[in-house]
């Protein structure tokens, strides 16, 4: 994976995944690329900052990692659609 090949070059890889749980499922697209980015941490140590949905393929795979659950409150949506609501 070049991607490896260019984390390989750096003493110290983070990478941002932002909704992993949008990735086409059709032909195991979402599967290979989450095994393809566990292979970069494993093999290059790099930091993986991951979000997503709760979706059960994906928490699987998360199993051995930390996660956070965060979601939003009222007062939160609420502050949201005044600010952006005339």
């Amino acid at each position: 994976m070049i991607l490896q090949c260019v984390a390989a070059t750096y003493s110290r890889v983070c990478v941002i995944i932002d909704a992993p749980d949008e990735c086409q499922t059709s032909k195991h697209c979402r599967s290979r690329f989450l095994s393809e980015i566990f292979t970069l941490q494993e093999k290059c140590s790099a930091n993986i900052f991951m979000t997503s949905r709760f979706i059960p393929e994906i928490t699987e795979q998360l199993s051995r990692c930390t996660t956070l659950e965060v979601g939003a409150s009222d007062e939160d949506v609420q502050r949201y659609l005044e600010g952006h609501m005339g």
